[in-house]
C-alpha cells in the first residue's frame, strides 16, 4: 500500500470501533457483557498461549526441515565464491583470486583485518581506509547471509538474519569455519538455524497461531453471546447505552488487534525481499501503528 494512503488504516480502525459500539448498544447489556468478555479472553488467551504452541510446532517439524534446506544451499555454493563476488561488487574495482582468498579465510584469526589487508594488497596499493572498508565488508557478510538463508527459506527469515549479521558481524565470523567445511554441512546449517533463523521462524509461527486461535475464540464468543436471550432491542436509559457503547469499543479494539496481527502475518509469510519496510504507511498513522508495533514486539 502507498504510504500516502496511511489514513486508510486509522479509518479502518475507527470504523471497526464505531460499528461494534453501535451493534453492542442495539443488542443489549447482557449480550454485550458476554461477548465483550469473550473478545477480551480471546486476545489474552491467544497472546499467552501462542508462544508455547509456536515453539512446539517449530521444534517438532520446521527446524529439521530448515536444516535440510540450508544444507542444500550450502553444498551448492562456496563461501569463497560468494565473498569474492561481494568484494568485486564493492566500489574499489577489485579482481579477487579465489584461491588466495580461500587460504586467507582458512588461516585467519581476524577475518576483518586479514580481508582488509588482502583487498589493499591486490594491486599493491591501498584502496580504502580501514574505517571505510570494514563497514562495507560487514555489509558483504550481511548480503551473503541473506542469500544463504533466502535461497530456500522464507524472505522474512533472510531479512532478519541479514539484519542480525549487520548489527553483530561476529555472528557471520562464527560460521565462516563451518561454511568452509567441504564434507559435512550440517554444523553450518545448525549454526545458522540456532543463531540467525530460529527466532524469526518461531515469531512467524507465533503470529499465525495467534491469528488462528483468536479468530476461533472470537467466533465461539459470538455464538455464545447470540444464544443468550431472545431480546435484541436496545436497553433503556442513557447510562446503559453509554456502557454498552464502551463494551462495543472494547470489542472493536480486540478486532483491530486481530486485523493488525493478520497484516503482520502477511509480512512474515510474504515473498518480497524488502520486508523490513513492508508497510511504511503504518508508521504515519495516528493510532494503528501502536497496535501494529505491539504485534511486532511480541516474542
Amino acid at each position: 500500500m502507498n504510504e500516502n494512503m496511511w489514513w486508510l488504516y486509522d479509518g479502518m480502525a475507527a470504523v471497526v470501533l464505531i460499528v461494534f459500539a453501535v451493534i453492542t448498544i442495539k443488542r443489549g447489556l447482557i449480550k454485550g457483557i458476554v461477548s465483550c468478555v469473550g473478545f477480551v479472553l480471546a486476545a489474552l488467551i491467544a497472546v499467552s498461549v501462542s508462544p508455547a504452541i509456536a515453539d512446539s510446532l517449530y521444534g517438532t517439524a520446521a527446524r529439521n526441515a530448515n536444516v535440510k534446506e540450508l544444507n542444500k544451499t550450502i553444498e551448492n555454493n562456496s563461501l569463497v565464491s560468494l565473498l569474492a563476488e561481494e568484494m568485486e561488487s564493492m566500489d574499489y574495482g577489485l579482481s579477487v583470486d579465489e584461491a588466495k582468498l580461500g587460504k586467507i579465510l582458512e588461516k585467519s584469526d581476524d577475518y576483518d583485518q586479514d580481508l582488509f589487508k588482502f583487498a589493499n594488497n591486490i594491486y599493491g596499493k591501498k584502496v580504502a581506509e580501514e574505517d571505510e572498508f570494514i563497514p562495507v565488508l560487514h555489509t558483504a557478510y550481511s548480503n551473503i547471509t541473506r542469500y544463504i538463508v533466502g535461497k530456500r527459506l522464507n524472505k522474512y527469515a533472510a531479512e532478519t538474519a541479514a539484519a542480525k549479521v549487520l548489527e553483530k558481524p561476529s555472528l557471520f565470523k562464527g560460521m565462516i569455519p563451518l561454511l568452509l567445511e567441504k564434507e559435512d554441512h550440517k554444523p553450518a546449517s545448525e549454526y545458522i538455524c540456532d543463531n540467525l533463523v530460529d527466532e524469526s521462524y518461531k515469531y512467524s509461527f507465533r503470529i499465525i497461531t495467534l491469528v488462528v486461535l483468536m479468530a476461533i475464540i472470537l467466533v465461539f464468543a459470538l455464538i455464545m453471546a447470540g444464544s443468550i436471550g431472545r431480546n435484541d432491542t436496545m436497553e433503556p436509559g442513557v447510562g446503559r447505552h453509554l456502557f454498552c457503547g464502551f463494551l462495543g469499543l472494547v470489542k472493536g479494539a480486540a478486532v483491530v488487534f486481530l486485523i493488525a496481527a493478520a497484516i503482520r502475518a502477511s509480512v512474515v509469510y510474504g515473498t518480497k525481499t524488502e520486508l523490513m519496510n513492508e508497510y511504511p504507511a503504518i508508521d504515519r498513522t495516528y493510532a494503528f501503528r501502536y497496535v501494529y508495533d505491539f504485534i511486532c514486539g511480541l516474542k
